[in-house]
């Protein structure tokens, strides 16, 4: 079994984003996934960010 640190560093390749993304019908260059890939990691940094916020102040 993984330790949660591991998983926490794991990151998805922009090949692998752009191979996702054409398996669902959408065609993208390596630097439009590096560009998609960025927007997801910063959403999710915003998105826990205001969770643990939102929490502390229970």
């Amino acid at each position: 079994m993984k330790m949660m640190k591991d998983d926490i560093n794991e990151k998805i390749s922009p090949e692998k984003a752009k191979q996702l993304l054409h398996e669902d019908g959408f065609e993208v260059t390596i630097d439009q996934a590096v560009m998609i890939l960025d927007f997801f990691y910063l959403m999710s940094e915003i998105v826990v960010d205001q969770y643990l916020d939102t929490n502390d102040s229970l």
